[in-house]
Order: structure tokens, then sequence, then C-alpha cells
């Protein structure tokens, strides 16, 4: 019995000792992952990041904000009615016009807010770019918006200040069928300031073959 004892001892170690290279510790079942810190108590999750943004989306450039400015300078110059009142607005207006094409010249301005910078160029005379402006709005402009309409007005008036009548006539003639569709009232408003312009020019014929065919007019 003892001899089968010390037998089945010396078994046992020499099992053991084939299990792990000499010199080596015996081999460890492997460790597993270390676990994600869980989230603290009350602590707010980092927020998931955003949809990348939409390339050629819209971004608005700010120019609105300042050409409320503007147009509140504006409105002031043309409601004053003493002398020097207008003489006070007309400099405040001069001056916020000028900052406005001293800060916003040859920045990107977005073809959905030109119709803005289009009004700040032709107040302040510089008439073929502004001109510009406008059309770069309307090529993306919804024809049944006001500012359509607007636009489409200011750019026959610009025309008309620049002394190209024919241009005038030509945007008259392609807003007929869409723009002023439906608004014979502002396409006579367009006419008019052509029709005006025309008369300043000596053009007296076309001046009044004008005037007789607007809408609405005997």
């Amino acid at each position: 019995m003892g001899r089968f004892v010390a037998a089945a001892a010396s078994f046992v170690l020499l099992a053991a000792g084939c299990a792990s290279a000499p010199g080596e510790p015996p081999a460890e079942p492997p460790s597993a992952s270390p676990a994600a810190p869980a989230q603290a108590a009350g602590e707010t999750p980092s927020p998931a990041p955003g949809p990348s943004p939409v390339p050629g989306a819209f971004e608005p450039s700010g120019l609105r904000e300042d050409f409320k400015a503007f147009k509140e300078a504006k409105e002031a110059w043309r409601a004053a009615r003493t002398e020097d009142a207008r003489r006070e607005a007309r400099a405040r207006l001069d001056g916020r016009t000028a900052d406005l094409l001293a800060k916003w010249s040859g920045r990107a301005i977005p073809a959905q807010e030109r119709q803005y910078w289009g009004t700040i160029l032709r107040e302040g005379g510089r008439l073929d770019d502004a001109a510009a402006a406008y059309r770069s709005y309307l090529a993306v402009a919804d024809p049944a918006s006001p500012n359509a309409v607007n636009s489409t007005t200011a750019l026959v008036g610009c025309l008309v200040d620049a002394g190209d009548f024919d241009g005038a006539a030509a945007e008259l003639a392609l807003a007929a069928g869409t723009i002023y569709a439906d608004l014979p009232e502002d396409r006579a408003s367009a006419e008019t300031a052509l029709a005006y312009g025309l008369m300043r020019a000596g053009r007296l014929e076309e001046a009044a073959a004008l005037a007789a065919a607007e809408p609405g007019r005997p």
C-alpha cells in the first residue's frame, strides 16, 4: 500500500513538471479584456456627433443682419421732413453704406442673400455690380416670392439708373410672363421707372409707347 501511494505521488509530480517549461511559471488562463469604465452617477453623457454639413447647402453669411441696419437708415432718410433732418439722415445713410461696402466687398456672399448686397451696391453707386448681384439672386429665388418681385423691380430700376434702357426692357420682357404674370401693378411700376428714364434721356417716343402699353393704363 505504501508503495502504491509513493508511486502515485511521483506520477503527480512528473505531470506537474511537464505542464510548464523549466524556469517558467505554470501557464495561467487568459484574463478577460478590461471592461469600459462605467459612467459616473450624474455625469452627462457625451453628445453623439451631429450630421456632416451637406455640400452646397445655404449657410447665412450675416449680411442680412447688417442690411437691417442699412434699411433702417434709409427709411429714416425717407421719413425726414425738414431739410436739416434730411441732410443729417442722408449723412448717416451714406456712412452706413460706406461701412458695409468696405466690410463686404470681396467676401463670399451666398446667392440667396445677394439681393441685399445689390441694394447696398446700388445705394453706393456701383450699378453694374448691383445688377449682377440682383441677377445672381434671381437665378436661385422662388419666382413667386415677394423678394423675387422686389428684386426684379430693383434690377430694372438699377439698369435705368445706369442708362442701360435696352437691358431694362429685356428684363421687363423676361419677367412679364413669369414674375409679373399675375402682378400687373408691380409690372406697371417697373415700366414707369423705365419710361421716366427714357424721358430723361430724351427718348420721348419710346417713353410714350411704353407708357401707353402699361397694363391698367389708358
